[in-house]
């Protein structure tokens, strides 16, 4: 049987609390679409696993985030009408922290508005997280997006 001592338990629980706040950082960043901050929540070489492939380092993840935020703003715009409102959320959060990594599993869920004012679900999924301790700071080392939920697939995927 293991035994751990309280200062290892106390920095698995400092750990998954920093942790924790670094994903209500992220859905912050997200919403505010601050890429050079988002980008920062990164481990250098990290990777970012999406539908179209896996994006490798923060330069890549930053173009990326930042081209599909300019799609939505000219799509609004070709159309003739303002953006419509919308509300990324985290949930289901569960973190485990093993010395110097961890790993996070948490729901996210995209709320948009439609014509009529009225609001729905967009998307839902999984992140699934692998995090590394990257000069002094807990970094995303690689995030995979599992999406379950997806407006207009068609195959939930």
């Amino acid at each position: 049987m293991h035994v751990s001592t309280v200062e290892t338990r106390l920095q698995q629980l400092e750990g998954e609390a920093e942790i924790r706040q670094l994903l209500d950082d992220y859905m912050t960043l997200l919403d505010s679409r601050d890429w050079d901050a988002y980008v920062l929540l990164f481990a250098k070489e990290a990777e970012l696993d999406l539908v179209e492939g896996v994006l490798k380092g923060r330069d890549a993840i930053r173009t990326r985030m930042a081209n599909a935020s300019a799609r939505m703003a000219a799509a609004a715009v070709a159309a003739g009408r303002p953006q419509r409102q919308s509300a990324d959320l985290l949930s289901n959060v569960y973190v485990k922290v093993d010395g110097a990594t961890a790993t996070a599993r948490s729901r996210f869920t995209f709320l948009a508005e439609d014509e009529d004012g009225s609001f729905r679900v967009r998307g839902s999924g999984m992140y699934l997280d692998t995090w590394v301790r990257e000069d002094g700071a807990w970094k995303i080392q690689r995030r995979k997006v599992s999406w379950d939920l997806l407006a207009g697939s068609g195959s939930g995927n």
